[in-house]
């Protein structure tokens, strides 16, 4: 039997993971640990979620 799992339950997994980390020029800074392609960043916390939830999106899409 093969278990499949949705692109956006990953994403939604791999986001229950993620850091945030503000850096010097105040820009929020998130990955996830151990996750390729799971990085981004953003002017908000918001923004930095959003755009982590896109990049992992198009990173687990682009290799399928």
């Amino acid at each position: 039997m093969v278990k499949t799992i949705s692109i956006s339950r990953h994403v939604q997994a791999a986001l229950e993971q993620a850091r945030y980390q503000r850096d010097e020029n105040g820009v929020i800074v998130a990955h996830v640990p151990g996750a390729s392609g799971f990085f981004s960043q953003g002017e908000t916390l918001e923004e930095a979620r959003y755009n982590l939830r896109s990049a992992g999106e198009s990173f687990l899409s682009a290799g399928m």
